[in-house]
């Protein structure tokens, strides 16, 4: 059985590898066809070059699902814990989302603190974690729906993450095999394709921070997802925030 791991292990990072290297050529390719575009594109190309941006940035975060997938089982993810303000992780993650947001007509709204708050994570699993989350909501709130991504300290030193999507919701006994893995809902699949491992993997990296990732839902209306991470410096007690909606 350990040699069986170790070999899926293995072969997970391999492939996922060879995945990324591909991605990073088309990723590439593309910056230099939109370098080479003469000065005001027609919109429908412009169009174009954001779905194939998109998905591109799609398919780098299934293989970083998977890659970290092969790291945990091996024994070889290592974190690297530092200070990071979360708000501007967010507001670069969110943009990222931007063309799939303005296509499907979503309207996004941030509630963040108005004072920067830093945490202690590890960055690269912190985006991991957003990303999902955030592409997620994208992916199953339907066209002209809403999302909200909110910040709040709790007053005991942690800081919450919290977003919320309008769409079909999730059904109670659904909601514990999300995190499971390789599960989705029927009204998942139906909303868009997907392999279903981008909340377990989500949710093992929230607990190598000592924390877990909460899932809630009201069906027919709803779904939120959140978790909160240990700030740093005192901060988090502050109740005020600032609003941003795009």
């Amino acid at each position: 059985e350990r040699r069986t791991a170790a070999l899926r292990s293995a072969m997970m990072h391999t492939v996922s590898h060879e995945f990324n290297n591909a991605i990073t050529v088309l990723d590439a390719s593309l910056f230099l066809l939109k370098e080479s575009e003469p000065p005001g594109p027609p919109e429908n190309r412009r169009q174009l070059y954001d779905t194939l941006q998109f998905e591109l940035r799609s398919l780098s975060r299934y293989v970083k699902n998977i890659l970290n997938e092969a790291r945990m089982e091996s024994g070889r993810l290592k974190l690297q814990m530092r200070r990071l303000v979360l708000r501007d992780l967010i507001y670069k993650l969110a943009s990222s989302m931007k063309p799939l947001i303005a296509q499907k007509s979503l309207t996004l709204y941030m509630d963040f603190p108005e004072e920067p708050v830093e945490v202690s994570a590890d960055m690269e699993a912190i985006s991991l974690v957003i990303s999902n989350l955030i592409g997620n909501a994208v992916k199953y709130t339907p066209e002209r729906g809403s999302i909200s991504v909110r910040l709040a300290g709790d007053g005991q030193g942690r800081l919450n993450f919290l977003i919320e999507n309008s769409g079909a919701g999730i059904q109670p006994e659904e909601i514990g095999k999300l995190k499971r893995g390789f599960y989705r809902t029927q009204d998942a699949k139906a909303a868009a394709s997907g392999f279903g491992l981008g909340l377990r993997i989500s949710n093992e990296l929230l607990q190598l921070h000592g924390s877990e990732l909460g899932i809630k839902s009201e069906p027919g209306r709803s779904s939120t997802f959140y978790f909160s991470l240990p700030v740093t410096g005192g901060q988090g007690e502050s109740s005020g925030h600032g609003t941003g909606r795009d």
